[in-house]
């Protein structure tokens, strides 16, 4: 079985709570590595930037692809200095469906 790569550029929201990102949040992938395991299995490693401008490496298992609709302007961007990434968010939850 084939894993799908997914290519730079990909909207992607969190699976899973990894490090500072949550699940659910929103983000893009800025890069890929492949990760060799054994002589000839490899799997992607993904550098993505996530909502509140959280730069993190995900496992394919820990992101799926999702058009959540902002840019990497606004997921870098703190639209709320005075609020924390979880208030964040918040307001913007509705946006998993």
């Amino acid at each position: 079985m084939k894993q799908e790569i997914f290519p730079v550029g990909t909207p992607v929201l969190a699976t899973k709570n990894v490090g500072l990102v949550q699940d659910g949040q929103p983000g893009i992938i800025t890069s890929v590595i492949e990760q060799r395991f054994f002589f000839f299995w490899k799997r992607p490693i993904y550098l993505c930037t996530f909502f509140g401008n959280v730069k993190v490496a995900m496992m394919a298992n820990e992101i799926s692809d999702f058009d959540h609709g902002h840019s990497m302007e606004e997921l870098e961007f703190d639209q709320h200095e005075s609020l924390s990434v979880a208030e964040q968010m918040r307001r913007i939850r509705p946006l998993k469906g």
